[in-house]
């Protein structure tokens, strides 16, 4: 009994072990709404959790989010996206701009501000439109193949660069690469949706060569798996 209480008690320390506060303060400096509030979003099961609703300050425009993790995750608010770990210390401006598609802009700072902004890094420096590329998709599967590559090849480069010259921590910049793999992945799988005569065979052959499982039917389901759940800041 003894020893079933002391592994109860170290399997609970051991889960809070590396639980720290993530303290995000912001202000929407023109446009203020009531509330701003951190969701969870299950893109498989469709379900929305609310993590997190703070109050914006209908005179300052000024909102605080408190919150206890012990790992990081990824997060949206509108268009960028975060990768959010225990212990950050951020502050977030929102102001309106229209020179962007998006019609807003942000300027973050604070401890891990940089794991804030690559998103937004990422987006304006990037030259490879895969949307384009996969919108005109002829059936010509090698083809698209290779601007996938491309569009892949210049993210990496890209998340290089980046997390060369602000600093970033190993973990963000391994999970990027995930993510960015996964990404490309997805790209080469999407044109299965829209074309009836794409030689699957082709597709296959290439997967073998990357040393990824050679069903598709598998490697569909661990894509969709692993973009299935996101969090989402609105």
């Amino acid at each position: 009994m003894i020893l079933l209480l002391c592994w109860l008690t170290f399997s609970f320390l051991k889960l809070f072990a590396n639980s720290e506060t993530v303290v995000i303060n912001g202000k929407f400096l023109d446009v203020k709404y009531p509330s701003v509030s951190l969701l969870y979003y299950d893109i498989i099961q469709q379900d929305i959790k609310y993590i997190y609703t703070a109050k914006v300050d209908s005179n300052s425009g000024d909102f605080v989010m408190n919150f206890i993790i012990d790992h990081p995750f990824f997060c949206k608010i509108y268009d960028d996206f975060f990768y959010v770990t225990p212990g950050d210390t951020v502050r977030i401006d929102i102001a309106t701009d229209t020179t962007v598609s998006k019609g807003y802009k942000l300027n973050i700072t604070g401890h891990n501000a940089s794991h804030y902004s690559f998103s937004n890094y990422l987006t304006s420096h990037s030259r490879t439109d895969i949307d384009r590329s996969l919108k005109n998709y002829k059936e010509n599967w090698i083809t698209y193949q290779q601007e996938c590559l491309e569009y892949y090849n210049e993210r990496k480069a890209l998340l290089n660069v980046f997390s060369r010259e602000y600093k970033c921590t190993d973990d963000f910049r391994k999970y990027w690469v995930q993510e960015m793999f996964c990404d490309y992945i997805m790209y080469l799988l999407l044109p299965l949706h829209q074309a009836n005569n794409t030689n699957l065979s082709v597709i296959e052959e290439y997967l073998k060569k990357i040393m990824l499982i050679p069903s598709l039917n598998k490697m569909i389901c661990i894509v969709t798996n692993r973009l299935g759940s996101f969090v989402v800041i609105i």
